[in-house]
């Protein structure tokens, strides 16, 4: 079995980072995620299988990495079943699937394979096999650098970058295949010292006739990871580089003796340290706005609210610093910690949780209507979504995964090869770990962050794991014990997984297309695909989206006196909305939604006062709902003003205060309330 979960995480390594697809709603997290989905399900039996084995838990360091795994579940598993959303903590909020438990249960799964399948030697290969992957994906993103990206050529047809939006252009800010400039930014945090350990331990030499021009490369791609990586405009990408690579070669002094510095390893300190050199001037930018933030007075740096209540309306836009931004959703983030201490308020439900203690402070920034459904740094998102339980267990897991590495590094062994090999991947190791860690403290896991989060300690225990025998005495002694009926419940079960994320992929793809001509206001196409989608997978995004949907074509059925179609229309809207809030009692979007299903419903039977008044009385309480759920949200408030302005006018003028009370420079809200008081 060992050449079959050899080739399925290598399968994973390759196809996570660069698969991606125009026909999803999202185009990189959701296909990665399915891919993983997938490998987890391929690997699952036969983790179960290794299980009964006892003296796999022989290995002291496999045993406390397996116990800190299984708190961490565990608290995972709390939170999801206690959570203000059930269906999130299972699946993940949706257009950012990667935490939720079935993801975390895949990864787990992963970890598990990997150290009962794998030899020091499959290790080495997946790391090269990690090498060689990365260095496809940097060659496909540096094109797009340049405006041409391969990308636009698969979507569009086009060798350009014009199949992308304002906000996502490879010219400035690079992703290749990644998604976005962080997270292609961590994850050249962990090729680079992949592709270090190669160098110092000799492992990418051919020994043959193509070695000479072969030599090269290794070097030339320790220069293109970090280029790309300046590329990308990460802040955090680079500081943590500068960091890091200086932690690196401090380590390299302190563990390095006299044969280290031969004449093969000045070539390799040359290229670090001109590289060191390039990026602290790249950098010196940014230390430069950092240090007179840190020299500030903290009560200067936090005054983003007075400027903008300062502001005239009609000032030049201000684009609030995104460093800002993170401070007012890290504040947020920790009193919702201190709102749920023990299990949180459920796995993944960052997005609409927040809104309990969104700080009055983010209605005054640029992105004050954008929804952050994580909190950009993993510790308070744990500590937001599942409690100090959550986040304790997750800082002890991590431990788990550095204490081997270190005992490793510090610990005096004789100057043998074997033993200088296992220093320089301990110090590698720590360097990807650093690199992961340091990215989600400044942001959020992804499917690639996590896939190396878990697979590589796996890979660390395997290399140090002494009783581990060869690949083919595993595969041979497993495959004498699997009987026919075993082999025949496993196809059932990878078919059926293969069924099920189909299902699951072609439901997105309907979601997707039936939301794109909802944004075209051609709801009858929008209902036809989203109905699609409801009918293959009952998701209540589905639902809620095919319930604002309803309501339109309700609403225009009653212009153009389709009174039939009026009824049923009607029944689908309230049905879905129920149906969606039944699902998520506590998402404040549902509730919004349904305002505006109301109201729109409410405009076909303008004939019917006392229906007329139902539906109006719906609306203000689906808007009462989302108040309480999102106190400092101006938007409701206002809206709810809208709606009773013609029937209690003092009522709504409060309200319109409220609004502008939560948001000073809320110019729609300043306008309503010029109209109510005149």
């Amino acid at each position: 079995m060992g050449n079959f979960v050899f080739v399925v995480l290598a399968s994973l390594l390759a196809l996570t980072p660069l698969i991606f697809s125009p026909r999803s709603s999202e185009l990189f997290e959701f296909p990665k995620l399915l891919v993983i989905y997938f490998g987890g399900a391929l690997l699952l039996p036969l983790v179960l299988y290794k299980l009964r084995e006892r003296k796999l838990f022989a290995n002291r360091s496999f045993c406390l990495t397996a116990i800190a795994l299984g708190l961490f579940m565990l608290s995972q598993a709390v939170s999801a079943f206690f959570s203000i959303d059930p269906h999130v903590s299972i699946f993940g909020y949706y257009s950012r699937f990667n935490g939720g438990l079935l993801s975390l249960v895949s990864y787990c799964v992963l970890f598990l394979a990997s150290y009962f399948y794998l030899t020091r030697e499959r290790v080495v290969q997946l790391l090269k096999f990690t090498w060689i992957t990365g260095l496809f994906i940097a060659l496909w993103g540096l094109p797009s650098h340049f405006g041409y990206d391969f990308i636009c050529l698969f979507v569009q047809g086009k060798f350009s970058a014009s199949c992308w939006t304002s906000g996502f252009i490879p010219q400035l800010r690079m992703f290749a295949t990644l998604g976005q400039p962080n997270w292609f930014a961590t994850y050249l945090l962990v090729l680079l010292p992949i592709n270090l350990f190669l160098i110092t331990t000799g492992l990418l030499k051919l020994n043959n006739k193509f070695d000479r021009y072969f030599k090269f490369v290794p070097y030339l791609s320790l220069i293109l990871f970090s280029i790309e990586l300046i590329w990308t405009n990460s802040k955090s990408g680079i500081l943590s580089y500068i960091v890091l690579v200086s932690a690196y070669f401090f380590g390299q002094w302190l563990i390095a003796q006299k044969r280290f510095f031969t004449k093969q390893r000045p070539v390799f300190f040359l290229a670090g340290a001109l590289l060191l050199v390039f990026l602290s001037l790249q950098i010196i930018p940014v230390l430069k706005t950092n240090l007179i933030k840190l020299t500030t007075k903290p009560d200067e740096v936090s005054s983003i609210k007075e400027k903008a209540v300062n502001s005239a309306p009609n000032e030049e836009y201000h684009i609030t610093p995104s460093s800002d931004i993170r401070l007012i959703v890290w504040e947020g983030a920790i009193e919702l910690g201190k709102k749920y201490p023990l299990i949180g308020t459920g796995v993944e439900t960052f997005a609409y949780a927040y809104y309990q203690t969104r700080p009055v402070a983010h209605n005054l920034t640029s992105e004050w209507n954008f929804v952050y459904n994580k909190a950009h740094n993993e510790l308070l998102n744990y500590l937001a979504t599942s409690g100090f339980s959550g986040l304790g267990s997750y800082l002890l897991l991590w431990l788990a995964f550095l204490l081997p590495a270190g005992l490793v590094l510090f610990k005096k062994t004789p100057p043998e090869e074997d033993a200088a090999t296992q220093k320089q991947y301990s110090l590698s190791y720590l360097f990807a770990m650093g690199g992961i860690f340091l990215m989600n403290f400044f942001g959020f896991s992804t499917t690639v962050t996590s896939l190396f989060t878990f697979l590589l300690p796996a890979f660390f225990l395997n290399y140090f794991n002494k009783t581990t025998l060869s690949a083919q005495n595993k595969e041979n002694r497993v495959l004498r014990t699997v009987t026919i009926n075993q082999l025949a419940l496993y196809f059932v079960w990878v078919l059926f997984c293969f069924v099920y994320l189909l299902n699951y992929f072609s439901a997105d793809h309907s979601y997707a297309r039936g939301r794109e001509y909802k944004q075209l206001s051609d709801f009858n196409n929008a209902y036809l695909y989203t109905q699609k989608a409801i009918d293959l997978r009952n998701e209540p995004t589905y639902l809620d989206q095919q319930a604002g949907i309803s309501a339109n074509l309700a609403a225009l059925s009653q212009i153009q006196k389709q009174n039939p179609q009026v009824k049923q229309l009607t029944k689908i809207a309230k049905d879905y909305s129920r149906q969606s809030l039944k699902m998520a009692p506590e998402n404040v979007f549902y509730y919004k939604t349904r305002a505006k299903v109301f109201y729109l419903l409410n405009l076909t039977v303008m004939d019917n006062p006392q229906l007329s008044l139902e539906y109006s009385q719906e609306s203000i309480r689906a808007l009462e709902k989302a108040a309480f759920l999102a106190p400092t949200d101006p938007v409701i408030p206002y809206t709810q003003a809208s709606l009773i302005a013609q029937t209690d006018l003092p009522m709504a003028v409060a309200l319109t205060e409220k609004a502008l009370k939560l948001k000073p420079d809320y110019v729609e809200a300043r306008e309503l309330l010029k109209q109510l008081q005149n």
